[in-house]
């Protein structure tokens, strides 16, 4: 562990200081980024940081850390795909050979990596690891969208990677990961935002590599270790596969090419409904902090922590399906799935979302049944009754889902989910365990099963539907108040009409409105509404402006005395407040003989 960190330590010092030479050196060769509609950035921007994150690599590697063969081999294939990347930042390689060069470089690493024989079958495992290579290189490519993005993202997923390896009993490749992770740390203050230098395809394919490199060392061993989980690598990579089907699967949908760049990567929508740059790049770190995190506990304890991995694939699934939603290919990001012959049905599938829930549902439903007979038994007990859950999973799943659909759950929006749809919820949840009760009852005669598992099961299914159906409107109401863009609405009037401006307010993001609090007519007991603070009367509107940073001001409609309005709208135009007023206004509308409109 002290050994790792002085090579964490010293590749962030070589990173650095090789970092304003290889900007010199971009400056010096034209290797710079220059501004266009599909990128990011607004200036032109030295491209060779890989070679820093290289030489802080191989550097501290060299004077601190140890070479055996497989090691050796994952570096030898890093810097292939370094030149290779290098080439591309220089002359601009067409997609197709940046792939083929991966799928070259990776199938070479297979082969030297390669013992004789393997505990697997041969085939199956070349191709697999030839083809996880490639992905994994051209994810962290893809990653490379904003400043600090990549870089921040290689060095956690380095860090895990690190740890899940050490924890399986293979610490050859721990040095490697540890020197890649202090590289990109010492590369950071170079390509955070505003970046003065971006790593270029080099360096991005050389972080893959590296990452994918020292994954595919454990499986090549003669034995696998008995503590290997491949489960906790796959979540170390949450965050770049995830970005590598999200970009690929919505490209296609919107009839694009998947090859080619572009601003409609997860973090550019979440800059498009209302986050920072800054800010979003700090969501995606915390998001690969979090997987990391699970991958970790799940390499030490095994399937203890595997529905808490189940839950987290979940939940990260649901967010790129409200992301997905963002539009960005002038509103025609589905266009694609219209040349296909059953468009009907996929149309329905991903407008309505039903397909989806039903899926969703089946995953929550096993790991809620999982989760109750881990909660319930333990030791003994749990091996005695385990097999229980095994046998009578396939009958819960039949049960389940039908209970949900005849109660009317797949009938309701996702996006509108709320109080009014609890019933429909306790209707479903309360069939589907009864009826699978009745059903283990009827075929196993109830014996080692146990009523308390069931109990427990719907308990935490509630929680779990209630949890994935209100996500939306929890993703929603989030965009709003972190939004950037969005301006500091300070609400008068906190009876009933105010509420209702607040809900419209936290639900539609498109009002670029955030509400900054309410002001009253008088004193009252409500110190909060909707998570909104009440922050004081309309009589010390002026200190509340100050207060809050008030961009606008609205009248809801609640009565307010009219000396208390115009006092109101003195003191917000001498703030130079834009002040508005909601208006209802309900028509009654008919029709003459004639066919036109009467009001």
């Amino acid at each position: 562990m002290i050994r790792a960190l002085w090579i964490f330590v010293a590749a962030a010092v070589i990173s650095c200081v090789i970092s304003p030479a290889a900007a010199w050196l971009a400056d010096r060769v034209g290797a710079v980024s220059l501004p266009t509609n599909d990128r990011w950035h607004r200036r032109p921007t030295p491209v060779l940081g890989g070679i820093a994150i290289v030489a802080g690599s191989i550097g501290a590697m060299f004077a601190l850390g140890s070479f055996n063969r497989p090691v050796a081999g994952v570096v030898a294939a890093s810097l292939a795909i370094f030149l290779l990347g290098l080439v591309d930042d220089r002359i601009k390689l067409r997609a197709t050979a940046k792939l083929v060069g991966s799928l070259a470089v990776g199938a070479g690493l297979v082969f030297f990596l390669g013992p004789t024989e393997t505990r697997l079958p041969a085939v199956p495992l070349v191709l697999l690891s030839v083809a996880w290579f490639a992905g994994i290189v051209h994810a962290f490519n893809l990653l490379d969208n904003m400043d600090g993005l990549a870089a921040g993202v290689g060095a956690i997923t380095a860090v895990g990677g690190a740890i899940v390896l050490a924890a399986a009993g293979a610490p050859a490749p721990v040095l490697l990961l540890a020197a890649l992770a202090g590289a990109l740390v010492g590369f950071l203050p170079w390509n955070t935002s505003p970046a003065r230098m971006f790593m270029g395809d080099g360096g991005s394919l050389f972080i893959g590599a590296v990452l994918v490199g020292t994954s595919l060392i454990p499986w090549f061993e003669t034995e696998l270790p008995a503590t290997f989980n491949p489960a906790a690598i796959l979540l170390v990579f949450v965050v770049p596969v995830g970005e590598v089907i999200f970009v690929s699967a919505l490209r296609w949908m919107a009839g694009r090419n998947p090859t080619l760049g572009g601003v409609d990567h997860p973090s550019h929508r979440l800059v498009a409904i209302g986050l920072s740059e800054r800010r979003t790049v700090f969501v995606l770190y915390a998001v690969a902090l979090t997987s990391v995190a699970i991958a970790s506990w799940v390499a030490v304890s095994g399937v203890t922590a595997l529905p808490v991995a189940i839950v987290l694939i979940v939940a990260f699934s649901l967010g790129a399906i409200h992301l997905a939603r963002v539009p960005t290919y002038q509103g025609e990001d589905f266009a694609g799935l219209q040349r296909v012959p059953y468009w009907t049905v996929l149309r329905s599938a991903f407008l309505r979302s039903h397909a989806v829930q039903v899926l969703l549902d089946v995953i929550l439903i096993t790991v809620c049944y999982y989760a109750a007979y881990r909660l319930r038994f333990d030791g003994e007990a749990l091996e005695i009754f385990l097999p229980s859950f095994t046998a009578s999973l396939p009958i819960v799943l039949i049960c389940k889902p039908v209970a949900h659909y005849v109660s009317g759950l797949y009938g309701r929006s996702w996006s509108s989910f709320g109080v009014g749809d609890l019933p429909a919820v306790s209707r479903a949840v309360v069939l589907g365990t009864m009826s699978s009760v009745l059903a283990a009852t009827y075929l196993y005669r109830f014996e080692r099963f146990s009523r308390g598992v069931f109990l427990i099961d719907a308990v935490l299914l509630v929680v779990a539907i209630l949890g994935s159906r209100l996500s939306f409107r929890m993703m929603a109401h989030a965009a709003v108040m972190q939004s950037a863009r969005a301006r500091r609405v300070l609400i008068c009037g906190a009876g009933e009409r105010g509420r209702l401006l607040a809900r419209e307010m936290l639900s539609n993001s498109n009002w670029h409105m955030r509400p900054a609090g309410f002001v009253d007519t008088g004193d009252t007991s409500e110190h909060s509404l909707l998570g909104i603070r009440v922050v004081g009367k309309i009589d010390d509107l002026q200190d509340v402006l100050e207060r809050h940073r008030v961009d606008e001001v609205v009248f809801s409609g609640d009565p307010v005395e009219p000396a208390q309005r115009q006092r109101a709208l003195r003191t917000c135009a001498d703030a130079g407040i834009v002040v508005r007023d909601l208006i209802f206004e309900m028509r009654e509308t008919g029709r003459n003989i004639h066919g036109s409109s009467v009001a």
